[in-house]
Order: C-alpha cells, then sequence, then structure tokens
C-alpha cells in the first residue's frame, strides 16, 4: 500500500515578514526596559514603528553580499539582515560577546556586510562609495542606504547643491552603481513637523 504523505507546507512571505517585525519589536521593547533599570551602557536608540520596513526589506538582500548602510535607529535592520541578539544585547551591556567589543554602542554596528551610524545623512555619501568600489571589483552587489525624512534638511544633507551627499544622490540617480535608498517618513524629525525642514527637493 502506497503511504500518502503530504507536502510540507509553504511557509506565507507575509507571515515570516510579519514574524521577524514582531520579534525586532520584542527586542527593542526589552532594550527600554533594561535601559530604565540602568543596565545598558549610554543611550539607545530603538527603531520601535519601523519594524515592518525592515523585516520586509531584508528578504530581498543577501547578507555578506548586498551592503546595507543604517541610521542611528539600526536595531531592526541588523537583526533582519541576519545579526545576533545576543551580540548586539552583549554591545550595549558592555559584557562579553559584544559585537564591536563593546565599543560601538547603540549607534555604530558593523556585521558583515551591514553598517549603521550615528551621524545623520553620513550614510549617503559612504553607501554610494561603496556602491561604487564594489561595482570597481566586479561585484554583482545591491548596496542600500536608510535615511530619514528629516535628515533632508539637516546633517550632510543640509549644505548647498554642491554638497557631498548632493553629489551622492546624483551618482546614486544616475544609475552609476546598483543601489537602493530607503527613506523613513515619520512626518516628524525630532520636535518639528519635516514639512519645514528641507532645504531642498529631491527628484527622483
Amino acid at each position: 500500500m502506497d503511504v500518502l504523505v503530504a507536502a510540507p507546507a509553504r511557509r506565507s512571505p507575509v507571515r515570516s515578514v510579519v514574524e521577524s517585525a514582531l520579534r525586532i519589536r520584542a527586542f527593542e521593547r526589552a532594550l527600554l526596559d533594561l535601559f530604565k533599570g540602568g543596565h545598558l551602557s549610554g543611550t539607545v536608540h530603538t527603531c520601535i514603528g519601523q519594524e515592518l520596513c525592515a523585516a520586509a526589506l531584508h528578504p530581498h538582500l543577501r547578507p555578506g553580499v548586498d551592503a546595507f548602510f543604517a541610521t542611528h535607529r539600526g536595531h531592526g535592520h541588523y537583526l533582519a539582515y541576519g545579526g545576533s541578539d545576543d551580540a548586539l544585547l552583549s554591545e550595549l551591556m558592555g559584557r562579553e560577546g559584544a559585537l564591536c567589543l563593546g565599543r560601538g554602542g547603540t549607534q555604530n554596528l558593523r556585521y558583515r556586510r551591514f553598517f549603521s551610524a550615528g551621524i545623520q545623512g553620513g550614510s549617503t555619501p559612504v553607501a554610494t562609495g561603496y556602491a561604487w568600489a564594489l561595482k570597481r571589483r566586479g561585484e554583482r552587489a545591491v548596496v542600500v542606504a536608510q535615511i530619514g525624512d528629516g535628515t533632508m534638511g539637516e546633517g550632510t544633507h543640509k549644505r548647498r547643491r554642491r554638497s557631498i551627499v548632493t553629489q551622492a544622490l546624483g551618482i546614486w540617480r544616475a544609475g552609476s552603481v546598483g543601489r537602493l535608498m530607503r527613506v523613513c517618513s515619520g512626518d516628524t524629525s525630532i520636535c518639528h513637523p519635516t514639512a519645514v525642514c528641507p532645504s531642498f527637493e529631491v527628484a527622483w
């Protein structure tokens, strides 16, 4: 008698994204509790409210091949990229096994080709140069740079049209490199509406 064996059920991509987002949210809430209890070294910048962006994007990237440059709120992208939550927690608590030996803290993280930094808008020129270098080396990789909408009027973005960031955006737009710009839109930059922030408009 033939035994009928059911094929394994296919995992829903939507469910995977939601589960990843919930994992990130739980991790970030735990960090806030630890911070309130005085258990973290320095400050902590969570990505609460942005989890789905990270969870939906990173399944399309290849860890170690494609690169991601995050903002200071990069925990969710780090976790979705495949980073260890234990290593990140150790980094923030200054314990053995820390991702960056306890020197990066909440903002300055590196894992394979994942990078984050606290300089507002600073990822744009660095990511552009990184993508250009990968292209020169013949690597077929995608480089993603994350910025916030409020950053368009601050940091390295605030200078006039000849700024290095504006030039980087020009290279980015021209398609000279394999690239993706991800802008987080929150409508509020720290304490004021982003509508009053940008010093120029970006037309794609």
